[in-house]
């Protein structure tokens, strides 16, 4: 089982509450290469952006789009993600695992590469700053998450047992310490200068 991370926002939250669930990509875009390798067992952890998404780039009308194409109701997912990712205070809420290849998104407006899920939802969100200062989270993949990822890098591999070290910081007892022991680097995560302990 390969373990999985995607800097998304409203275009991946909105298809985790459709009926099956599911996880996918636009064809058109490079991640989409990506999502073709994805295999059931697989998990994959989603880091939101602070705000759905859209605005000046015009993304508002897309995600309209899908929300009618797997019949949701797009206000009540705004809503529901901004409650959910509070600004980034909730960015990891939950956990995917992949139980089905080819998910079925004949409704969606352009065709998608796409898996069906289950959500494992978790009882304490990382934060973006516990979810890229986390330890077992690569500098390297902490610096280009730390807002939007670029196209073609926003879902990246992760290293085996990462996705268990986030479980392990969402559930009850939070381990010794709480969310200031999460924070595996000091330093801030940016370009330069950041340093690991």
């Amino acid at each position: 089982m390969a373990e999985w991370t995607d800097s998304t926002n409203l275009i991946s939250f909105a298809p985790a509450f459709a009926d099956p669930p599911l996880f996918g990509w636009p064809t058109d875009g490079p991640e989409a290469q990506v999502v073709a390798k994805i295999e059931p067992g697989d998990e994959i952890v989603p880091k939101f952006s602070q705000a759905p998404g859209f605005g000046a780039d015009g993304q508002e009308e897309y995600q309209r789009l899908i929300c009618e194409g797997l019949e949701l109701d797009f206000d009540v997912l705004v809503k529901h993600y901004n409650d959910t990712i509070k600004w980034g205070l909730g960015a990891v809420p939950f956990i995917w695992r992949v139980t089905k290849r080819d998910a079925d998104v004949s409704g969606l407006p352009n065709p998608w590469e796409a898996v069906t899920i289950e959500r494992d939802d978790l009882e304490y969100p990382l934060s973006t700053q516990e979810f890229l200062r986390l330890r077992a989270v690569p500098t390297k993949l902490a610096r280009q998450f730390k807002a939007m990822a670029a196209p073609g890098r926003r879902i990246q591999p992760l290293d085996p047992g990462t996705v268990a070290e986030i479980r392990r910081w969402g559930r009850p007892p939070r381990p010794r310490g709480g969310a200031a022991a999460l924070v595996g680097r000091l330093g801030r995560v940016g370009s330069g200068g950041g340093r690991a302990t």
